[in-house]
């Protein structure tokens, strides 16, 4: 049960309540004073209950009361003036630290990884011009490759055609032997060849070391009571070569009609040829009488003077 009790006179107070083992002293709201509880449980029962019943009493408990408070608030209210300063050092310092670490490490941090990118991206750069230049390289050694490759294909082609040429050339061979050893057997029963002639079987053929144009050099086989060559085939044609010798040029008895056909001296049409590649190409328009270069023929201008090749048949 809760009983009231008042103190006129007394701004700081209104009344008190009491209530079991505790009284509540309320205060004046108006002056912005707080209730204080009184715990009575904590004093001695024995000696308070006498002064109860006199307001006197009362009023001196709640002086004490008052002057503790008061001592309680100086006391808070100089630890928080104490701890208001190490507060502040405190938050200076998180902010200080807060702005060293923005300003500082993660600018750092910051310059390192753009450093960092920048070297990364000049190594990419250099990879990708490597690689372009390898591709170019390859593309390079591809076309080498190929262009290789055709030249071994035009190599063997030429190989087997040399190799065919080479088996025509031992069969004349054979042949040219076959004739000369006839010729030889026939030596026997025919006459001799003039001082300078060469003789093979029953026939002589003179080398001039002189040069002369072409119907220089006709003239002057019929001063030796010869022909300008004319070769009855091949097999002639590479005796003759031979006692030529190599790297020589000679004119011979075939010229050029006006109807374009080619013929003898003797009138006989050419039965055989034995053309160099490209030829006869009749350059200029004036290629109208024929040579022997170590073997194959070129049609050559009349009027050049080149060595010539006459021919004396021998009678048996």
């Amino acid at each position: 049960m809760m009983n009231k009790e008042s103190r006129s006179g007394d701004p700081g107070s209104s009344c008190m309540w009491h209530g079991g083992d505790r009284t509540t002293l309320r205060r004046n709201q108006s002056t912005g004073q707080k209730d204080i509880p009184i715990h009575w449980h904590k004093m001695d029962r024995g000696n308070c209950q006498g002064h109860l019943d006199t307001d006197d009493d009362t009023y001196a408990n709640m002086e004490t009361i008052k002057s503790e408070m008061k001592q309680m608030e100086i006391s808070e209210k100089s630890k928080e003036e104490e701890l208001s300063p190490k507060y502040s050092a405190v938050s200076s310092e998180i902010r200080q630290l807060k702005t060293q670490v923005s300003d500082s490490s993660i600018s750092n941090e910051i310059s390192m990884l753009k450093i960092q990118g920048s070297s990364i991206s000049d190594e990419i750069n250099k990879l990708k011009d490597k690689d372009s230049t390898m591709s170019g390289e390859i593309n390079q050694l591809k076309s080498q490759d190929s262009t290789m490759s055709g030249e071994i294909n035009q190599l063997k082609s030429q190989d087997s055609t040399m190799s065919g040429e080479i088996n025509q050339l031992k069969s004349q061979d054979s042949s040219i032997y076959g004739e000369i050893n006839k010729l030889k057997s026939q030596e026997t029963c025919c006459g001799t060849c003039p001082s300078g002639w060469k003789k093979i079987g029953t026939t002589c053929y003179y080398v001039s070391t002189e040069t002369a144009t072409w119907e220089n050099a006709l003239n002057a086989c019929k001063d030796l009571q010869a022909l300008l060559l004319i070769p009855r085939d091949m097999t002639e044609m590479a005796c003759v070569n031979r006692l030529a010798g190599r790297n020589s040029r000679h004119w011979i008895g075939l010229k050029r009609e006006s109807s374009n056909t080619w013929r003898w001296l003797d009138g006989t049409q050419m039965t055989f040829s034995n053309w160099s590649s490209g030829e006869p190409n009749n350059d200029s328009g004036k290629e109208n009488c024929v040579e022997t270069m170590d073997g194959p023929w070129n049609d050559n201008n009349c009027d050049i003077k080149l060595h010539y090749i006459c021919k004396r048949t021998l009678s048996c």
